[in-house]
């Protein structure tokens, strides 16, 4: 994903000596360097509240945004960089460090994500009549959905919604969310203000179909869970079939727009709650669709550090893809509960250990929890058709296949 860097330019240039031919009338040696390698990074979402990075294994120093971006130069085009983004609180109180780290040969334009900071309780009124069976509604408003609202005619409470320009979309279940929906209908770019909104009464063009979802590599004891969303290209996350159900909605074509996706997601959880593996998927053109679950990794967890490294293995992916690791901590603090999240490209990572890093050099970040505070983590192994940072992601992009294999547990601070 993307986050927050901004004009950091380091002048670290690898340097090429190239014997060059002059002319018959005598010869030059000419000293050519190899140019720096630019990095421009994003952060959607809020603005973070500071921003560092680290430029081939060097210091980490402080980077300075400029709205939301950043660019910093690094020294050529595999060089390894890390950034770092202090986002605000949220709303539900948690603030988190980012951290993400790369070859320039990943990319160049990474992206981070901080989450928002202020939202809005709105109430959008429906109208689901004109669909045969349609009972319930689930709404979209963003990334925001409401619970299951009962109808036909009625009005959805939607609660944590971002103000600004929104694609809302509104599903119509039966009487339970068994099925998947039965309708589909999309508003793009409303002005969500907070204010109460009605969108137009749904109509029979916006039926929908069905398409099946198969789930193959279940572990042994495990719970499997199904998840499907459209994802409109102005961003509403539109759920689609119901209580992980095994089918989900194709949505009518006088719906549909182009940067419009389908995203759908399997993830099965063993007896603690604390081992997963998930498949992801997402594509433009709904049709039937089989997901194959990676194996579980076996983790017992780092040794509790200041700064830990996470020493798991992991060789259970199925087909290929880009690999890394995701490391995270979080802890409660006085106010509020507080977080690292570290993402590393296996190019980056080399034969190295995924670990937290110490930021303590560039002032304001989160300093490590106090000795004898209860720190839960998490490790996750993932396989990425197309590398994309998934920070607090609730959709994959519009086209891509990820799985990951995830464990996580509890330590005491030393």
């Amino acid at each position: 994903m993307r986050s927050l860097f901004q004009s950091f330019v380091v002048l670290c240039l690898s340097a090429c000596l190239v014997a060059c031919g002059g002319s018959s009338g005598g010869g030059n040696n000419m000293l050519t360097t190899t140019p720096p390698t630019p990095v421009t990074l994003t952060v959607s979402g809020a603005t973070p509240m500071l921003a560092a990075t680290q430029i081939a294994g060097g210091s980490w120093s402080a980077l300075t945004m400029s709205g939301a971006t950043a660019t910093f130069n690094v020294p050529s085009s595999s060089a390894a960089y890390a950034v770092a983004v202090l986002c605000p609180a949220r709303t539900s109180g948690v603030q988190i460090e980012a951290v993400l780290e790369a070859l320039a040969s990943d990319t160049t334009s990474p992206t981070l994500y901080c989450p928002p900071t202020t939202s809005v309780t709105m109430t959008v009124n429906f109208d689901l009549s004109a669909v045969p069976g349609a009972v319930d509604a689930a709404v979209a408003v963003g990334t925001d959905i409401s619970a299951y609202w009962p109808g036909p005619t009625s009005a959805a409470n939607v609660q944590n919604v971002v103000t600004g320009t929104q694609d809302i979309g509104v599903a119509a279940y039966g009487p339970t969310p068994t099925t998947a929906p039965y309708g589909v209908q999309i508003q793009r770019g409303v002005d969500v203000t907070g204010a109460p909104i009605t969108v137009p009464a749904m109509s029979t063009s916006d039926e929908t179909g069905s398409a099946t979802i198969t789930v193959n590599g279940v572990p042994s004891g495990y719970s499997n869970s199904v998840s499907a969303y459209y994802v409109t290209a102005g961003g509403a996350t539109i759920p689609i079939n119901g209580t992980s159900v095994p089918n989900y909605a194709l949505i009518a074509a006088g719906d549909t727009q182009s940067g419009d996706f389908y995203s759908v997601q399997s993830a099965a959880v063993d007896g603690t709650g604390t081992n997963i593996v998930e498949q992801a998927q997402s594509f433009a053109s709904g049709a039937n669709l089989t997901l194959t679950l990676p194996a579980p990794i076996s983790y017992s967890g780092p040794t509790p550090a200041q700064y830990p490294t996470f020493d798991a293995t992991y060789s259970g992916f199925t087909g290929s893809g880009k690999t890394g690791w995701i490391a995270a901590l979080d802890w409660p603090s006085t106010a509020p509960t507080v977080g690292t999240l570290v993402y590393a490209t296996s190019g980056f990572l080399g034969s190295n250990s995924i670990a937290i890093p110490d930021l303590s050099s560039v002032s304001g970040f989160i300093a490590p929890p106090a000795s004898g505070t209860q720190v839960a983590w998490s490790v996750v192994a993932f396989q990425q058709s197309a590398l994309y940072f998934a920070f607090d992601v609730f959709a994959t992009p519009s086209s891509e296949t990820a799985q990951y294999a995830i464990e996580g547990g509890e330590y005491t601070e030393p």
